[in-house]
């Protein structure tokens, strides 16, 4: 068990601080946008809606699978080497990897959400206007990416993005798992398009049940890939 926590902590060394810079820029870049929609006066919805907030949140989400990706690769730093020194099989190195990826993408979309929530406070602050909570949960209701992020009672979406989270978590561990081997891993780029343009979706749309089913064939995907792989260590092993 240790091991896998020596392993856990290694990946979370090359990433932990990446993510915050990233989280930082990510926050600093909305709360700019946003602040151009709110010196144009602008309601609440229209500002979370047209103030680019979603453009900005998709390219540092594509920043964090490339920043995933590469942390597990055999050129980032001495992993191949520590892994070989570890003694962890093939399998449990990806399903470590697997975990370690799938959290950093929730705590994407957790400080994404609490994002939006301190927009809505910095608008009724700056604004002054008076309006209560049942402001910002309209808004969350009316604004597709706000909803995206936070469904309240639309539980499908909740069951999707667990989904999406997981999947995106196996795709960048694939990935990598793939270079260390000289190969080129394709489930993370054709699942981080797919989630750029469809991750806004309305409420009660059908597209929650569409990227949930696809989000559990690409994790089916990269566990066939991680079963062969583990397939060929072992006949390398015996060889």
């Amino acid at each position: 068990m240790k091991r896998y926590v020596s392993l856990f902590g290694l990946w979370t060394r090359q990433c932990v601080y990446k993510f915050l810079l990233l989280m930082l820029i990510m926050a600093a870049a909305e709360t700019g946008l946003f602040a151009l929609q709110i010196d144009a006066g602008c309601a609440l919805e229209y500002a979370l809606e047209h103030g680019y907030i979603n453009i900005a949140c998709a390219v540092c989400f594509v920043l964090l699978c490339a920043m995933l990706s590469a942390a597990g690769c055999q050129g980032s730093g001495k992993l191949g080497y520590t892994l070989s020194r570890l003694r962890v099989s093939s399998w449990g190195a990806y399903i470590c990897h697997w975990l370690h990826n799938s959290i950093y993408f929730f705590l994407f979309w957790c400080a994404q959400t609490v994002i939006m929530l301190g927009l809505c406070a910095l608008h009724k602050h700056a604004l002054g206007v008076d309006y209560g909570p049942q402001a910002v949960l309209l808004a969350s209701y009316r604004v597709d990416f706000f909803h995206s992020l936070l469904p309240l009672a639309d539980w499908g979406v909740y069951v999707c993005n667990a989904l999406m989270v997981l999947a995106l978590g196996a795709a960048t561990a694939q990935f990598s798992a793939q270079e260390r081997r000289g190969r080129r891993g394709k489930a993370i780029i054709i699942m981080a398009a797919i989630t750029v343009f469809s991750f806004t979706r309305s409420m009660g749309s059908a597209g929650s049940v569409v990227m949930g089913i696809f989000s559990v064939i690409v994790m089916v995907w990269c566990f066939f890939s991680g079963t062969e792989l583990l397939k060929e260590d072992g006949d390398e092993t015996t060889a």
